[in-house]
């Protein structure tokens, strides 16, 4: 069975029309925040739902980047501004 797509906006992407749950995050964060969101049973403030989406997108900048993802998490939280901006920028700033 195909899953009919149409064009997402201006983008040139195709996308599915219909909803796949999970699946998105499946495909672009792996199973470990899929795992997650379960175990936590969701967010239940507006602060955690920020927390949860900001997480995962901080994850993925440090594999693309390739480090580990602690590593670079804890360089954000504990490095001063100048050093914690040029981890997260990959050194770019």
């Amino acid at each position: 069975m195909t899953i009919p797509k149409r064009r997402l906006g201006s983008t040139g992407v195709d996308v599915a029309i219909m909803g796949l749950g999970g699946e998105g995050v499946l495909r672009t964060f792996g199973h470990d925040m899929v795992i997650m969101r379960k175990v936590s049973f969701g967010t239940r403030s507006d602060s955690g739902l920020k927390t949860h989406s900001i997480i995962p997108t901080l994850v993925q900048t440090a594999r693309r980047q390739g480090v580990h993802p602690r590593e670079f998490l804890q360089t954000l939280h504990t490095a001063d501004t100048k050093a914690a901006q040029a981890a997260l920028y990959n050194n770019s700033s």
